[in-house]
This record gives C-alpha cells, sequence and structure tokens, in this order.
C-alpha cells in the first residue's frame, strides 16, 4: 500500500502527464508493477532489459494495431494521450486499493477503447487470450 506522500508524488507526475516519472515514483515506492510500465513508457529506454523488452514489445504491438485499425501510424500526441490514460487509471486504481490483474486489464480495455483503439491492441490482451487470465501479471 502506497503512502499519501507517495500518492501525492505520484499525483503530480500524473498532473504533469508525466509517465516516466510516475512509473520511477511506483518502483521507488516498492511496486514492481512500475517496472512494466516503464519499460512502455520509455519505448524500451528504461535501462532494464526485462522491463525494456516487454516495453518494446507493447509498443510496438499497441502501434501495429492501431495502423490495422485506423490505416494509419499513430501519432506522438496519440501515444501520450495513452499514457496520460494509462497512468490516470492507474493511480486511482491504487488509491482505491483495488489493485488486481483483472482490474489492471479493464483499466487498460477502458483507456483504449475510450480513444478509439481496439482493447485487443493491449498485449495483456494477446497473453490473456493465449495463455490464461492474467498470465502477463506476474508483478501485479
Amino acid at each position: 500500500m502506497l503512502t499519501d506522500s507517495q500518492i501525492q508524488q505520484l499525483q503530480i507526475h500524473v498532473n504533469n502527464g508525466d509517465a516516466l516519472a510516475y512509473y520511477q515514483g511506483l518502483i521507488d515506492a516498492g511496486v514492481a508493477y512500475g517496472h512494466l510500465g516503464l519499460g512502455a513508457a520509455s519505448d524500451g529506454n528504461s535501462g532494464n532489459p526485462l522491463a525494456d523488452f516487454g516495453g518494446t514489445f507493447a509498443n510496438n504491438f499497441l502501434e501495429a494495431k492501431f495502423s490495422e485499425t485506423h490505416g494509419r501510424a499513430m501519432l506522438e500526441s496519440e501515444k501520450q494521450a495513452v499514457r496520460e490514460g494509462l497512468i490516470t487509471a492507474d493511480l486511482n486504481l491504487r488509491q482505491l486499493g483495488e489493485v488486481t490483474g483483472k482490474n489492471i486489464r479493464d483499466y487498460h480495455h477502458d483507456v483504449f477503447e475510450g480513444l478509439d483503439i481496439p482493447k485487443a491492441a493491449w498485449t495483456g490482451t494477446f497473453f490473456d487470450d493465449r495463455l490464461g487470465p492474467y498470465s502477463w501479471c506476474w508483478v501485479c
């Protein structure tokens, strides 16, 4: 569970739209899930090989699915909207103390669909469909 001080600091990062600082804040607070988010938010340049592999895979998968759906590449502003939506939803979940694989999956789906991106563009859905529910969530 995060402290009030940690939540306040994470809220500052959310308000600033700074996904890198948000996920680093989770890592600094001892939340292993921060590594997954940092890998994606840094586009595979966090310095953590496992997180970077996952982040690169996640972003390439998202961009390929987006292109299939929209017939064009994602704009940087659309990628930023995804990052901002995800950190906002993640912090809301953590403030409620309801961090589960299902809830993380659901907020990814909600953010994606709210931005007109199919939920299948989230790599967690890819793994859910092939390996079983929440198989991607070893650090939740």
